[in-house]
């Protein structure tokens, strides 16, 4: 597909309706590793996301193990330069 003067793409028939695209659908367009994306907007975005980070896997229970690793890391490297000068003095 070619790219117009005024920057619009036409989105195959078959992607369309596969995804449900229509006319007055709102698309999210982003740049990633040197390419292009498009993403359907859902018309409720708030239902859309209602609880899809619940449960054993959610985005919020990994966010709280990566940082207590983090400062776990952060701890053990200031008990090593602690430990490296008291040794100095």
């Amino acid at each position: 597909m070619k790219v117009s003067r005024k920057g619009a793409v036409v989105i195959p028939r078959a992607i369309r309706e596969r995804l449900g695209v229509r006319e007055g659908c709102e698309v999210l367009v982003s740049e990633h590793d040197g390419g292009v994306s498009i993403t359907l907007v859902p018309e409720n975005p708030v239902e859309f996301w209602h609880g899809r980070f619940r449960g054993e896997h959610g985005a919020s229970r990994a966010l709280v193990e990566e940082h207590r690793r983090e400062v776990a890391d952060d701890e053990h490297s200031y008990r090593d330069w602690s430990a490296r000068v008291e040794r100095a003095w």
